[in-house]
């Protein structure tokens, strides 16, 4: 690994421990596990509703590529 790629992943790990040290640092212990319960909640449910999206997309794909072998030109 070379110097600037290092110096990179120590700021950033700093910048993470001290986004975790205010969040912990801001409210009583119930509060927090409350706010990060509904912070994952909420990603996992944005998360869930992609890959839904995505899955309808790629069904919805593959009924078109096949209708349309079906209809292609000189097909018997």
């Amino acid at each position: 690994m070379n110097t600037s790629k290092f110096i990179l992943s120590v700021l950033g790990a700093a910048a993470v421990g001290v986004i975790i040290g205010s969040v912990l640092s801001s409210g009583k212990g119930a509060e927090i596990a409350e706010r990060i319960k509904n912070t994952a909640g909420d990603w996992l449910g944005k998360k869930i509703r992609e890959g839904s999206e995505a899955l309808e997309g790629s069904d919805t794909a593959k009924q078109r590529a096949e209708f349309n072998q079906a209809n292609a030109p000189g097909q018997a």
